[in-house]
């Protein structure tokens, strides 16, 4: 199980540090990646998160942090996609307690489908009136 961890951004360097900082020292975590989605006018929030290897900066343009989440989301390589703001800072065992409650077979993790024919209703009229006469 991996996970990408988004965190989305703008003018916050110091903000997003820390939050990179925070998970990065998590404990005993499953793979994971990190995808800083930043809308900022500068340089700063990349040269302030450093240059692990987990982690990457996308340049986003425009504003909203809708338009960062997507981003982030296009950007992720992991099948598994949590997020967390630049001002968070996750508990040390954050993505291993995800990972233990994530269903880890196939099954139990693919969503149950709609019913392709609706249920019989108990005494309902078989149509509807079409209006007033």
């Amino acid at each position: 199980m991996r996970f990408t961890v988004v965190i989305p951004t703008r003018g916050r360097p110091e903000h997003a540090s820390a939050c990179v900082r925070a998970i990065l020292a998590q404990e005993s975590p499953p793979p994971f990646e990190v995808v800083v989605a930043d809308q900022s006018d500068d340089e700063a929030t990349r040269e302030a998160v450093g240059a692990d290897p987990r982690v990457r900066v996308e340049r986003v343009p425009g504003r909203g942090r809708s338009r960062a989440l997507n981003a982030g989301f296009r950007a992720a390589s992991a099948p598994w996609i949590v997020v967390t703001d630049d001002d968070c800072r996750p508990a040390p065992d954050w993505l291993a307690a995800l990972a233990r409650v994530i269903p880890t077979s196939a099954a139990a993790a693919t969503p149950p489908t709609a019913p392709t024919t609706r249920p019989a209703v108990p005494n309902a009229p078989s149509a509807l009136p079409s209006g007033p006469s």
